[in-house]
């Protein structure tokens, strides 16, 4: 059965690409999208060095450091010791990324850090793609999910699913609730649902290579909420809350 694993580099797609390994899942390829400025944040940069504008040419590889030290990305490098085939690609959801993936013919698409993908990209796979959400759904879909669980009281998980069109929206294959210690930290929260993720994508995996399938319950989306990234008062609210819980 092939595998293939779409991610950016974040430690998110690592620790699920560690899993699959660890668990001797044999990944086919792994698609690396590379870090490109887009024209937003080209004309942020642009507004914020002035007169230093001459580093422009040198934008992109400016950006790669960047997003190095605040997310922790990882280079291509890195991922060669997951499979012997990585293609860098400038995007997850375009033509280039289209046509080797459709040359390959996966069976299963896994998903480890990517932007909204589409249909071109979703429907390649003969069995489907998978997603590891770090929230409980169909309760918590949309952004920044950890943050608006715990602000407002409720159960933090992981949940793998399928992915279709919509966002956070397909069938769920497998969840689990973190078990959350007093005075932990968003930081701390956030990095145990990565390695949750990377279990439970494993395991998931492990079950369609045996048995071929997945048995799967629906993502009834009328029950929960789509959250956006948090704002910045919301999120010093939330701040205090969990310093006053210490």
């Amino acid at each position: 059965m092939k595998i293939v694993v779409l991610t950016n580099g974040s430690k998110h797609g690592l620790e699920i690409t560690r899993y699959l390994k660890k668990e001797k899942i044999n990944i086919q390829s792994i698609f690396l999208e590379k870090k490109i400025l887009r024209q937003k944040e080209l004309n942020l940069l642009k507004s914020k060095i002035g007169k230093f504008t001459s580093l422009i040419p040198f934008k992109n590889s400016l950006y790669s450091i960047y997003r190095k030290f605040k997310y922790n990305d990882n280079s291509a490098k890195t991922f060669k010791g997951y499979s012997k085939n990585i293609y860098e690609v400038p995007s997850l959801t375009g033509k280039i990324c289209e046509e080797i993936l459709s040359k390959i013919k996966p069976d299963i698409i896994v998903l480890g850090g990517s932007r909204i993908l589409k249909e071109n990209i979703i429907n390649i796979p003969k069995i489907g793609t998978l997603n590891a959400h770090p929230g409980i759904l169909p309760y918590y879909r949309g952004l920044d999910v950890i943050k608006w669980a715990l602000y407002n009281n409720d159960k933090i998980g992981v949940t793998i699913h399928y992915v279709d069109s919509k966002i956070d929206s397909g069938p769920i294959c497998l969840q689990e609730e973190l078990n959350i210690k007093k005075g932990s930290s968003i930081h701390s929260i956030k990095d145990e649902a990565i390695k949750v993720s990377g279990r439970l994508m494993s395991k998931v995996v492990s079950e369609i290579i045996n048995s071929g399938k997945i048995r799967t319950f629906p993502n009834e989306l009328d029950k929960g909420t789509y959250y956006k990234t948090m704002n910045k008062e919301i999120n010093e609210k939330l701040i205090k809350k969990l310093s006053q819980s210490e």
